[in-house]
């Protein structure tokens, strides 16, 4: 389960920086930019991704409630190695490096949360290029629907073309996937919300690798 921020600590940040209130598809940061501020994400998602230099993009993750980024802003002279861009309509807190530094040298939990944030990611960019390399467009789908319950809920606040944004495919090809989904009985989707009902079956999508589109 991915590390979170409790929200409890939202306002020791909030005090030492500020909430900014951003619309869906919004960019935070671009990639190549200066790095010295760290975010928390209070309410939405925000998605994380790099672009090839012929405008192809690649998701990285999708971010939620308490989830950190901006975290290589600790690092004197670092650039963005990603760009940042909302999914939904989401608050985020912003704080300056030198202020984080100084909560985390008064917070134990906060310095071992980002601690942990911080190895987590490199188990999760394995799987990602894991996804990227051995998954064709349905288990791609599959496996991103099992990533975001992973938390133990059934239901996500997700339209097709979130998740078509989030993976960076065809909306079209996404809504293919998702009907057949839910003519075999494993989900629904209606009203911009996604419930799954038989995670297991997406699961055994992913066991064979190299398959057809």
């Amino acid at each position: 389960m991915p590390v979170t921020i409790p929200s409890r600590y939202f306002d020791v940040f909030e005090k030492q920086g500020r909430r900014l209130h951003l619309p869906e598809n919004k960019i935070i940061y671009n990639e190549n930019e200066r790095s010295t501020t760290f975010y928390i994400v209070a309410s939405g998602r925000v998605r994380v991704y790099v672009s090839s230099e012929t405008g192809k993009q690649t998701t990285l993750e999708v971010l939620k409630k308490g989830r950190i980024f901006g975290d290589n802003s600790f690092l004197s002279n670092a650039y963005r190695q990603t760009t940042i861009e909302t999914v939904t309509e989401s608050e985020i807190i912003e704080v300056e490096r030198g202020k984080v530094i100084d909560i985390l040298a008064s917070e134990k939990e906060l310095m071992v949360l980002v601690f942990q944030h911080i190895t987590e990611m490199t188990d999760h960019l394995t799987h990602q290029i894991y996804s990227l390399t051995n998954y064709n467009s349905t288990q791609k789908v599959a496996d991103f629907l099992l990533n975001e319950t992973n938390n133990g809920k059934h239901s996500i606040p997700y339209t097709h073309d979130n998740v078509a944004s989030c993976l960076n495919l065809n909306r079209v090809t996404v809504s293919k996937i998702i009907s057949r989904f839910e003519n075999a009985g494993w989900m629904e989707s209606s009203y911009g919300v996604i419930r799954i009902f038989a995670p297991d079956q997406l699961r055994k999508l992913l066991k064979n690798t190299g398959g057809s589109r």
